[in-house]
């Protein structure tokens, strides 16, 4: 299980100082920060883990970052970082570090009243091609929405959290899969409204469980 971090801590770890929360999820809180010495602007995401399978999620949402991370694409948002922080009576600190997306969210631009269509169009083709590339890498997101895509410099859009993200069936048949994510009995993990039909009833995903998602964020926009 995770713990809720208090939304004003705040301060200084390793060589970055934390400056602002930005954004807060189900189990971590994102800040804006400033790495020391480079003053490079980056994201850091914060989280208390309290049990080993929530320690083995959190190392497998790393790895997946730095496996993507060694091949670039400019439609997925870059690791830079990570490090296990201390250790608390709630349990332990981890810190994810990425870039910072200047725009926040795209769920920011599609509330209220949604996007033109041509930008759509634009932002649609750019979530594609990130989609592609992970695909490409044997990975499937499992929880994409306009929450899960921000907005970089020069409208550049970037998949972002991979929390959820997990190995396509493939590359998963060969392996340990007893610390992927995993559905609590009554319970789903990932966002409803975007899921697809083989995750809500307890199936293996696959690539176009993500392209069920990419619909519902077309609709979405």
């Amino acid at each position: 299980m995770t713990t809720r971090l208090s939304d004003t801590c705040t301060g200084r770890y390793g060589t970055y100082q934390l400056e602002e929360v930005i954004g807060k999820g189900g189990n971590a809180v994102v800040y804006r920060a400033m790495e020391q010495g480079s003053r490079r602007v980056v994201a850091v995401k914060k989280m208390v883990a309290s049990d080993e399978a929530t320690v083995r999620l959190w190392l497998r949402e790393v790895e997946t970052l730095i496996s993507l991370h060694e091949d670039q694409n400019e439609y997925v948002i870059h690791y830079l970082d990570h490090m296990r922080v201390d250790h608390t009576p709630a349990g332990t600190v981890f810190m994810l570090v990425e870039e910072y997306a200047v725009g926040g969210s795209l769920m920011k631009l599609v509330r209220p009243q949604g996007l033109p269509e041509k930008q759509t169009a634009a932002y649609m083709y750019r979530i594609t091609c990130g989609l592609a590339f992970i695909h490409r890498h044997r990975i499937v997101h499992r929880d994409l929405k306009c929450a899960n895509v921000l907005l970089c410099e020069h409208d550049v859009v970037k998949l972002s959290d991979f929390g959820l993200a997990a190995p396509c069936p493939v590359a998963a048949a060969a392996a340990d899969t007893a610390d992927l994510p995993q559905e609590e009995e009554g319970a789903l993990l990932g966002s409803v409204y975007w899921m697809a039909p083989e995750i809500a009833r307890g199936e293996l995903q696959a690539p176009s469980s993500d392209v069920w998602s990419l619909g519902c964020l077309c609709v979405e926009a």
